[in-house]
């Protein structure tokens, strides 16, 4: 039988150090609520003192997800960095909590289809654009630094905002069509009618752009390379778009006054 070795270290109350012949770890808590987090990872554990009933929630690390067989924890077993000086040792929310709150933004999209005025849709949908690419660039850093971050938990948070992109993509094809239709069999030219299109166009290259970050290859240099030029074809658009806006209306604001998209 090997020897084994294990220590706990009372650091001060409720911070305990424990030390083990693979393994090293931290706990803060008391008796009957404790959380411990170290190199093999963590777990959150309660129980009622004195008669040997407890709970553990295990978070696994990233890297065991490479393993045959692994299944993936639940986004609500994956936390975002807490917040202060002990961020590195307090989990913040799940990652879960963030992916449904992206979802829930669904109804707000879906409410521009009932402004009648086909104008003031494109700017409010033009408004959304940045108001989700801004919060998107915030989310996904933020779910890249989560504790114990995994490729998933990436994945869901840019599907979630993909959806969304989507949806707003959606409204402003609606838009096209409804102007379209509506000058149909006129000549000349429709400066809403390709305001509209050149605003679905950059939305979809918004969805091209997460979707390359989502299946990102192992080259870094290519990835970069690709994904620069696939910002650069939504600025051309969304550039072409606050030209035919301001052909439309003069005094019109693009919520992008600079049109550039970086991340």
């Amino acid at each position: 039988m090997p020897w084994l070795f294990k220590r706990r270290v009372r650091l001060m109350p409720g911070l305990t150090l424990n030390l083990g012949k693979r393994n090293v770890s931290v706990s803060v808590g008391r008796r009957g609520a404790h959380y411990t987090t170290g190199t093999a990872g963590s777990r959150f554990t309660v129980g009622v003192p004195g008669t040997g009933l407890y709970h553990s929630t295990i978070v696994e690390h990233a890297q065991t997800a490479t393993r045959p067989g692994f299944r993936a924890a639940s986004l609500s077993q994956i936390h975002l960095r807490g917040k202060g000086f002990w961020s590195w040792l307090i989990p913040g929310p799940p990652v879960q909590r963030l992916v449904d709150q992206v979802e829930k933004r669904r109804a707000e999209i879906f409410a521009l289809d009932k402004m009648s005025d086909r104008v003031e849709r494109l700017r409010a949908i033009d408004a959304e654009t940045m108001t989700l690419w801004s919060a998107a660039r915030v989310d996904m850093l933020a779910v890249a630094s989560a504790r114990r971050a995994a490729k998933h938990a990436n994945d869901a948070i840019i599907t979630a905002y993909r959806g969304r992109f989507a949806d707003l993509r959606a409204a402003a094809s609606h838009v096209a069509d409804q102007e379209h239709d509506a000058n149909l069999g006129k000549h000349g030219a429709h400066p809403i009618l390709e305001a509209a299109r050149s605003l679905a166009d950059a939305l979809h290259e918004i969805d091209a752009f997460l979707h390359k970050l989502m299946n990102a290859g192992p080259d870094v240099d290519a990835l970069t390379r690709d994904l620069t030029y696939t910002l650069q074809a939504v600025e051309a658009r969304y550039g072409y778009f606050v030209g035919r806006m301001l052909a439309v209306d003069p005094s019109f604001t693009a919520a992008n006054q600079t049109a550039k998209f970086d991340f």
